[in-house]
């Protein structure tokens, strides 16, 4: 016997039941069922065993979107990492053998009761959470012959292209004290402007 999934998480399993949904939006999607067999433990960086567990993961991936339109991002997803062919008949006729994932769940409230659904599909293999991985020096060396001559160029665009900062005002230098007679200051006169009438 199942257990619903019942928590977000990283975990990993074996597809075990999928199925084709048309929807009155015109929305189309397969609809999974993974059973999970490890679960991603942030703290520790491991995969613990979950197969005693009998959780099963649901969820669904919308193929065609409410405009008709393809949803290519997912469709990619379930061929590059369940090995689906693209046809909705090995759906139908379930001819079709998805392979071992990594998957992601993700809270959904629908009439005031939450599930965990399936929210995202990838390779068994990848690196979770969120598929950050830290770089080490051979790989480094990768990106910088793939990618580092158009940063360089970026780099070099950005700098020519920065207008010259604006100088700073010069500093105010107080002029000499005024004159003083026997302790009392000596008021210079203002300067006549004849426009002043007065």
């Amino acid at each position: 016997m199942s257990v619903n999934m019942d928590r977000k998480g990283t975990f990993r399993g074996q597809p075990v039941g999928y199925s084709l949904n048309e929807y009155q939006s015109g929305a189309i999607a397969i609809n999974l069922q993974i059973q999970v067999e490890e679960a991603w433990e942030d703290e520790t960086s491991t995969w613990v065993d979950w197969r005693a567990a009998g959780v099963m993961a649901e969820g669904k991936s919308f193929v065609v979107k409410k405009d008709g339109t393809l949803n290519e991002k997912v469709i990619e997803t379930l061929v590059q990492h369940l090995d689906w062919d693209g046809n909705f008949t090995s759906v139908l006729s379930q001819t079709w053998n998805p392979t071992h994932c990594q998957f992601q769940t993700e809270s959904n409230i629908y009439k005031d009761i939450e599930t965990f659904q399936i929210s995202w599909i990838s390779g068994y293999d990848e690196t979770p959470s969120g598929g950050q991985a830290a770089v080490g020096n051979e790989r480094a060396r990768v990106l910088q012959s793939l990618h580092g001559s158009k940063i360089r160029a970026l780099t070099g665009n950005l700098k020519r292209n920065t207008t010259e900062p604006t100088p700073a005002p010069e500093a105010f230098v107080p002029g000499p004290p005024p004159e003083t007679t026997g302790g009392t200051v000596v008021a210079s006169k203002p300067p006549v402007d004849p426009d002043i009438p007065f």
